[in-house]
């Protein structure tokens, strides 16, 4: 009985290690993120996360983050150290900014 009672235990432990690591590892969705962490964010579908403006009709400005539709390479999950992007003397409030593809070459 004593051994049915520590395997009964050691199972609901193990359900709840894996259950924790599942919460600390959890997906990255751009949606989810706030301006802070937002630019130089990569999603867990690998897609990059952008940070946009948008003024309401009240004029405040409310700052959104987004997925695009710009893949990155080998990443997932990532979000880009502070110190990585002082380092490069970036701006991680960098907003969206569209190309247009019907621009000139310079």
């Amino acid at each position: 009985m004593t051994s049915l009672y520590n395997l009964n235990t050691l199972a609901i432990v193990a359900f709840a290690l894996a259950f924790l690591v599942q919460v600390s590892l959890g997906d990255i969705a751009c949606e989810n993120l706030n301006e802070d962490s937002c630019a130089f964010a990569i999603s867990s579908t690998g897609k990059r996360c952008v940070l946009e403006k948008h003024l309401r009709r009240s004029g405040e400005e409310v700052y959104i983050c987004r997925t695009s539709e710009i893949e990155a390479d080998k990443l997932k999950d990532w979000i880009e150290t502070d110190e990585c992007i002082g380092g490069c003397g970036v701006d991680r409030n960098s907003l969206n900014f569209m190309i247009a593809p019907a621009m000139p070459p310079f």
